[in-house]
């Protein structure tokens, strides 16, 4: 705040007693018109001569210290009268979305929330019908805003899973040795019933997503030069397979978080 001088915060006290505005006070200061409403309201005397006079009564008011510039009216009875006009009846408007004629409050385009949300919907669907569908680029994903139809959101998704497959066992051939003959009851044969990572124990009367089902963990992963041969194969749980990914075993047992737990390899079997 700009520091004035006694002499100075008089004449400020007087022009703002005269009836002068903030604005026109500041320009005579050459200061701005905040530090004049702050100096204002510091010396006690913004609510006892700032009085505003209400639009539609001809009430004279002190209007709030975080509104005065803005408020209008008295009260907001006087607001919704004004509003609303002088016989005190409402708007009548067409709504947005049916047509339908309604009395209109607080600047309502739509007769009730129904045809609000409609609207939205259509809108929506509208935008989406100039969209081509990521499967078979035909226009109008009217479905969900990518595809045009389930159908083509299943395929959609087998294709990308088959893409992933198909690329992943493109890597692991370019790897070196692949073991077409690997197999999950085989590698439980050889190893036993237990993860590798964490001791725990699969077994597959389990459900297929369940954390403890038994899966095929590559040691070394395919993403970083691991073969797909017997010997960089283990069995492993579904918990500890999705958790290790594609780090190595050095950074899997060297105490890295995987979700909420420290995970550290095990060597029970």
């Amino acid at each position: 705040m700009t520091k004035l001088s006694e002499n100075e915060v008089k004449e400020l006290i007087k022009q703002y007693e005269s009836g002068k505005t903030f604005t026109e006070i500041a320009k005579n200061f050459n200061v701005s018109r905040t530090c004049i409403t702050n100096r204002i309201k510091k010396l006690g005397i913004y609510h006892l001569y700032s009085q505003k006079t209400c639009k539609l009564c001809g009430f004279s008011f002190h209007p709030s210290p975080h509104g005065s510039q803005i408020q209008k009216y008295c009260s907001d009875n006087c607001r919704q009268r004004a509003f609303l006009g002088k016989d005190g009846k409402a708007k009548c408007v067409n709504c947005k979305y049916c047509g339908n004629k309604f009395a209109q409050s607080f600047q309502r385009i739509y007769c009730s929330d129904e045809c609000r949300k409609k609207q939205v919907e259509f809108e929506k669907k509208e935008a989406w019908r100039s969209r081509k569908c990521r499967y078979c680029g035909s226009l109008g994903c009217e479905f969900d805003g990518k595809f045009c139809s389930k159908k083509c959101k299943t395929n959609s998704f087998i294709f990308s899973r088959r893409a992933k497959d198909r690329i992943r066992y493109q890597r692991a051939r370019r790897n070196g040795r692949f073991d077409s003959d690997i197999d999950i009851h085989k590698l439980i044969e050889r190893d036993g019933e237990r993860c590798y990572l964490c001791g725990d124990k699969v077994l597959f009367y389990y459900h297929y997503n369940d954390p403890k089902y038994p899966t095929i963990e590559h040691v070394t992963p395919i993403a970083k030069g691991g073969t797909h041969s017997w010997d960089n194969v283990k069995v492993a749980c579904r918990e500890c397979n999705t958790r290790k990914a594609t780090s190595s075993i050095g950074e899997f047992s060297g105490g890295e978080e995987f979700g909420t737990a420290k995970i550290i390899v095990s060597t029970k079997i």
